[in-house]
């Protein structure tokens, strides 16, 4: 048998086999957290995109005014609606498995995306 024995063939293949998942941890860490920053790149943005509605409610048996407000989140739908297109547009099963490298085409979406949204909402806002 050559000069390494059986055990010192199994120290450095467990070895290597922890050197290899440490790195595909490591890469499922950069990775999960590209479509995370992108987003909160355009926080502001999302933000933009919740509303909220407010009036009076009179009571009919004795006339009695409340106010009320109905917040409406839409934020929320917005970034998971682009979370769908994403994956669909890089083919993964969840936007946490979008690449880093792929961050530059991700935020060209997300702000085209946000860009037809916002320039709706502006338009619904004059218009009302």
């Amino acid at each position: 048998m050559p000069d390494k024995t059986i055990e010192q063939l199994k120290t450095e293949i467990r070895a290597e086999i922890l050197r290899e998942q440490a790195r595909e941890a490591e890469q499922r860490k950069i990775n999960s957290h590209t479509f995370t920053k992108v987003l909160n790149e355009f926080k502001d943005d999302f933000n933009k995109l919740n509303w909220s509605e407010s009036g009076n409610i009179t009571r009919s048996y004795d006339g009695t005014t409340y106010p009320w407000t109905n917040n409406h989140y839409e934020a929320y739908k917005v970034k998971t609606a682009i979370g769908a297109l994403v994956k669909a547009t890089f083919r993964v099963n969840s936007p946490a498995k979008i690449p880093a490298s792929k961050a530059p085409q991700l935020r060209k979406i997300m702000q085209n995306i946000l860009n037809v949204v916002l320039s709706e909402v502006s338009a619904t806002e004059k218009a009302a």
